[in-house]
């Protein structure tokens, strides 16, 4: 598909590609946020941001595979040496990469939950006996904490 004729449309479409928001590419080809939503749904811009991505479509697949490549190429053998000694320093320097990349992609197939504070008011409406499970199961009793008796 050649280039739109519309050099705006043009300009929209070549923002989209490269992955500008809306708001982005409102700023710089003149149209509002509101008109470029619009834009963008239109099938001619459409298929001229496919034909501009080259029909790569980014997917979870992709993603996955992309994160694994990263991982393995930050775990090659390393290539540096150890300050002017000559001698291999035994780490490539890109651990964090690697770890990054398994981070993301252990978060991708769930492996991973997310913390979950406890604030003070959960404590507040606790029942008496899920509060006395409470105590037992962090090592206490119940008359450890109950409060001294006034004579």
């Amino acid at each position: 598909m050649p280039d739109l004729t519309n050099q705006r449309h043009e300009a929209v479409a070549e923002a989209l590609a490269s992955g500008l928001d809306h708001a982005a590419i409102a700023e710089r080809t003149g149209y509002t946020a509101a008109g470029v939503t619009r834009l963008a749904a239109r099938p001619d811009i459409r298929a001229r941001v496919r034909e501009l991505r080259g029909g790569t479509e980014v997917n979870r697949a992709w993603v996955v595979t992309q994160l694994r490549a990263v991982f393995e190429r930050a775990m090659q053998e390393p290539l540096a040496k150890g300050r002017g000694k000559g001698r291999a320093t035994g780490s490539s320097g890109r651990e964090s990469v690697a770890l990054k990349a398994l981070e993301l992609l252990g978060r991708e197939l769930g492996m991973f939950r997310a913390k979950r504070g406890v604030e003070p008011s959960d404590v507040l409406r606790l029942s008496d006996a899920e509060m006395e499970a409470l105590i037992t199961a962090l090592g206490g009793t119940q008359s450890d904490t109950a409060p001294p008796e006034e004579e």
